[in-house]
């Protein structure tokens, strides 16, 4: 696999918007508004990545299907009620 092509680097830059959702997503839904877990999730993601390189793209497709997952399950696109 070529990791330096014009298509990696594409996929890749793809793959940070679910990412990003994925983050937005766990900030908005944490009693208190902390940031440790997105941080901790973030250096987990990097860990990863850094690690086991090959597996970025995979990592990148998995993550997509964990957020359409969330954004279903947990109805984002309605307000949140006031509990």
């Amino acid at each position: 696999m070529n990791l330096s092509g014009p298509w990696y680097m594409f996929w890749t830059r793809l793959g940070d918007i679910p990412l990003a959702v994925l983050f937005t997503w766990l900030y908005n839904r944490i009693k208190g508004k902390s940031l440790l877990p997105v941080l901790l999730m973030h250096a987990s993601m990097n860990a990863t990545l850094d690690y086991l390189p090959r597996i970025k793209l995979t990592v990148y497709a998995v993550l997509g299907v964990v957020v359409l997952f969330v954004i279903c399950t947990d109805r984002m696109w309605r307000k949140k009620t006031l509990e």
